[in-house]
């Protein structure tokens, strides 16, 4: 799910669970900070800019290095250690962070049916066992942005009670403005001031929550984009790692000119968790082709509305691109 989704979702149990705002904010943090994992998106765009060759570490470590048992034992341990009641953040933190991972289980989903956010629980160690669900919702499905906006109100509820609200995570300033606001408009409707008084702090209200609901959907349009087909990245990193062990094999054997690559050729130079080859996602075929030449992939079944015979390749850039038509 969003991150917001997060974000208000370990805020609305940190509320209800915790008994000051040093570990409300921190049990917070806890549900939210499993997503640093992926912000390698930004070393990747800033490395790729310029039509230079860039990092992958997106693709790498997201939803793999904070993702897991360790991630949340990690997280949750830190986080416990500037709190007032370390043990009740450890096992809170625990808590919203397997939340968190329950989240993106069911509705993390990209465009396509096929692109399935998978759970890697004891990651980033090892990807045994592999969890993920084929009914997945996608990113911006209603179901997410029903729950979203759910949990967004009783965000707001919570806060006028207890004085804070998941602002003060990021900023306790703006937070107590942000209090302040929703308090404001609590007391003027109950003391029935003015009808010009009233619906002027109505229409200020809704200005506030047209804005942060703006801002959200925003968020959402941006991760979606971000979102590439799980499927075609995963087809694009087992490209790039036999672009990778061509340029190993060359280098071993002083070759530069177009000679023909083998399979059998490259399997001492793939990583060794790959056993000599990469593993087909869905029944495709990968071919090494010529040293000077971009490796291919060929579809052999039907692939999120690319039809069987379709060829992935390799650009200069590295980057993915399709070729309809059958390989020959």
């Amino acid at each position: 799910m969003s991150p917001i989704t997060h974000l208000f979702a370990s805020w609305v149990v940190a509320a209800k669970t915790t008994d000051n705002i040093r570990d409300r904010r921190l049990v917070t943090l806890a549900g939210i900070l499993p997503d640093v994992d992926g912000l390698g998106v930004v070393v990747d765009m800033v490395t790729s800019s310029g039509g230079h060759r860039g990092t992958q570490l997106y693709w790498q470590y997201h939803h793999l290095l904070l993702h897991g048992l360790a991630g949340g034992v990690l997280i949750s341990l830190s986080l416990a250690c500037f709190a007032r009641q370390r043990l009740r953040v450890f096992l809170l933190g625990l808590c919203v962070f397997h939340l968190h991972l329950l989240c993106d289980f069911v509705g993390s989903r990209g465009p396509s049916v096929d692109d399935v956010w998978p759970i890697f629980y004891f990651g980033p160690f090892t990807k045994d066992p592999m969890w993920m669900w084929r009914d997945q919702w996608a990113l911006d499905a209603w179901q997410n942005r029903v729950i979203s906006v759910i949990l967004f109100l009783w965000s707001l509820g919570l806060a006028i009670k207890l004085g804070d609200s998941f602002v003060g995570v990021f900023n306790h300033k703006l937070d107590r403005v942000f209090v302040g606001v929703l308090r404001r408009w609590r007391e003027e409707l109950a003391r029935k001031h003015a009808k010009a008084e009233s619906v002027l702090l109505s229409r200020s209200f809704g200005l506030l929550v047209g804005m942060l609901i703006l801002a959200f959907g925003l968020t959402y349009q941006a991760h979606l984009t971000k979102a590439k087909s799980a499927v075609t990245a995963r087809i694009a990193q087992n490209l790039r790692q036999i672009e990778a062990a061509k340029r190993a094999w060359a280098l071993a054997h002083h070759e530069t000119g177009p000679v023909n690559i083998n399979k059998a050729d490259l399997a001492g130079f793939l990583p060794g968790e790959l056993n000599g080859w990469v593993e087909s996602i869905g029944g495709e075929r990968y071919y090494p082709k010529r040293l000077t030449e971009s490796p291919e992939v060929v579809l052999t079944s039907e692939l999120q509305d690319y039809p069987a015979g379709t060829v992935f390749r390799l650009t200069t850039n590295v980057q993915l691109t399709v070729v309809h038509g059958r390989y020959h």
